[in-house]
């Protein structure tokens, strides 16, 4: 999560209590990173076997130009102590402006799974400043935080969904590499879209990879079989 504009994360033993060894000494198990600008939050975590622990969320930059809200997606990842893992990607974090390098973007990861060989997978949006242009994508890392060429060619998979203020924020892994991505489109119909293990549609699934169900309400919740 968040505490005091920085990614925050805290470590529970067995009983519940807080483990107080994770992380630096008196902090009761807490974990604060300021990543510079001016706020950043984790919206989704993922641990691997190792006990290394990688986060997904985003940053946004102070002051902010043109009364624009300037973020970008970023990935993080700790050593099992805490400690960023200057292994990965530029002392431990990596960036993506999804929409594009100029300064009137917002950008997001709100989801991320690891694939059994470590590649990490997350599930992202960008928009420019006024939101008139949105996209939802799916990136492949690889272990040291580098995109996945593997992977659609250039590491990136855009999804043809109606982006603008839609709630994809649902991303799984099949066991054979497939990924499905869930969520709302901004028209409020639920969406489906299931991707091969290089980030192709896959044709399998609905006819064109994008199944979508028009009901009232919201996801609550998907699980995947295989």
């Amino acid at each position: 999560g968040h505490a005091d504009n920085d990614f925050a994360l805290v470590r529970f033993k067995a009983d519940g209590l807080r483990d107080t060894n994770f992380g630096p000494g008196g902090n009761g198990g807490v974990v604060q990173t300021d990543f510079g600008g001016g706020s950043s939050a984790a919206m989704a975590i993922t641990l691997q076997p190792d006990g290394k622990i990688v986060l997904a969320g985003t940053r946004y930059f102070l002051p902010v130009p043109d009364g624009v809200l300037l973020g970008e997606s970023m990935l993080a990842r700790l050593n099992s102590d805490g400690s960023l893992d200057a292994t990965f990607g530029t002392g431990g974090i990596v960036t993506d402006q999804i929409f594009g390098s100029t300064f009137r973007y917002e950008s997001e990861f709100l989801d991320i799974v690891r694939q059994t060989d470590g590649k990490l997978v997350a599930l992202g949006y960008g928009s420019d400043a006024f939101r008139d242009n949105t996209i939802v994508v799916v990136n492949r890392y690889n272990a040291d935080g580098t995109l996945d060429a593997t992977f659609v060619g250039d590491g990136r998979a855009e999804l043809a969904v109606h982006a603008f203020g839609s709630s994809m924020d649902t991303l799984l892994l099949f066991s054979d590499g497939r990924l499905l991505i869930a969520g709302e489109d901004n028209r409020g119909t639920l969406q489906f879209v299931r991707l091969t293990a290089n980030g192709t549609l896959d044709t399998t699934f609905s006819g064109d990879g994008i199944a979508s169900l028009d009901i009232s309400g919201g996801l609550g919740g998907v699980i995947v079989n295989g």
